[in-house]
């Protein structure tokens, strides 16, 4: 897997793997304009509203993609990335995220779900996907998703809560 955010939640999904990926000029087609793997074992730039139930570990194993991942737990929390510059014609984001299911997180419950955002230029929020706490544990979800057009712009930034 290409390096991005991991998100290894114990309490709603896990393993969240995401690369911008521009598909036009003026980036060239296939850059990467944002990507952090995690693998300095800490949350660095990002913000969390909760450092005790979020973080960075190695606990995941996530499979091919660097030994560190972000985490959320049992409670509420919102992990945010850095602002970067989004501005170009198409964007993809790419992702891929386990439901807890292991020795190392609990199974998420019904509710408990993980919500994927993205910020628009006018600094609010726009859900991109819902993915569910309830359901089969240890699933495993990749998707592809072109971002829509109030999401590329020079101040995008992407969250998880």
């Amino acid at each position: 897997m290409p390096n991005g955010l991991k998100e290894q939640a114990l309490g709603t999904l896990s393993a969240l793997l995401i690369t911008f990926l521009p598909s036009a000029v003026p980036a060239a087609p296939g850059d990467t304009v944002f990507s952090d793997n995690f693998e300095d074992g800490t949350l660095a730039a990002w913000t969390t509203t909760n450092p005790g139930v979020s973080g960075v570990s190695n606990n995941a194993g996530f499979a091919g993609s660097g030994i560190y991942g972000v985490y959320t737990s049992n409670q509420a929390v919102t992990v945010t990335s850095p602002t970067f510059s989004a501005a170009v014609p198409e964007v993809r984001l790419r992702l891929w995220i386990r439901r807890g299911a292991d020795s190392f997180s609990e199974d998420p419950d019904t509710n408990e779900d993980l919500v994927l955002e993205y910020q628009r230029a006018d600094a609010t929020w726009a859900v991109l996907n819902t993915y569910l706490g309830s359901g089969t544990t240890g699933q495993v979800y990749n998707a592809s998703f072109i971002l829509p057009a109030d999401a590329r712009h020079a101040n995008l930034a992407i969250r998880l809560r």
